[in-house]
């Protein structure tokens, strides 16, 4: 058993990208949400890049070290996504609130965005607070409240979702790299019980001496 570090590298790649993707494509919405949400998930795509580095180091050449790093970090992070879906579960609770309060803090210019998108004007009515776009909305114009919380409720279900997926397969690597720990232990105790010489070198690297000769492990 080891950690599944290649399919977590992917996934932080895609996370990064997703990230990058969302504060193109969505700029606005971090005034309404009142979180960049898409920096925060860019940020947890970098460290599970750089985590699993590290636990693939670990892995694949026996670094106790590196897998203690690994699971440490990686059970931090864990604990952070289900906070983060938690968060997306009572942030849906109030929403229509809470978007109503960024929709008075947001800029002309991103009310616009929100209004063109949708083709809406102001919040609850079109007179509520509405953009400079819509000073004289014609008639049959439809308010934004119940298309940006019903936008805002879709993207929340996969925030969620994911969150709690990837801690799911994250306990999985958890419970590896604990497991690889402990195999790595016995295997170096293997070694000083059958080799009559041995140290680590300045790379960590288990250098013994024995029937055979010098080996590294």
């Amino acid at each position: 058993m080891a950690p599944r570090t290649p399919e977590q590298i992917f996934v932080g790649f895609a996370l990064v990208g997703l990230g990058i993707y969302a504060n193109y494509k969505y700029s606005w919405g971090e005034e309404l949400i009142g979180f960049p949400l898409p920096w925060a998930v860019v940020a947890v795509g970098i460290v599970m890049l750089l985590l699993n580095t590290c636990g693939f180091v670990g892995t694949n050449k026996r670094k106790r070290t590196c897998l203690l790093l690994y699971f440490t970090f990686l059970f931090f992070i864990m604990a952070a996504e289900v906070s983060i879906s938690i968060l997306a579960l009572s942030y849906k609770r109030n929403l229509e609130e809470q978007l109503y309060q960024g929709w008075l803090d947001a800029s002309p210019e991103t009310k616009d965005k929100v209004q063109r998108k949708f083709n809406c004007c102001g919040f609850y009515t079109v007179n509520d607070n509405p953009g400079p776009s819509c000073t004289n909305p014609p008639a049959g114009t439809d308010s934004c409240a119940v298309a940006i919380t019903k936008w805002v409720e879709e993207k929340l279900v996969f925030v969620y979702i994911v969150g709690f997926l990837s801690a799911a397969v994250q306990v999985f690597c958890l419970v590896a790299a604990l497991v690889l720990t402990k195999r790595i232990d016995d295997y170096k105790k293997g070694l000083e019980a059958s080799f009559s010489y041995y140290y680590y070198d300045d790379n960590d690297q288990l250098i013994v001496d024995g029937p055979a000769g010098r080996n590294m492990i």
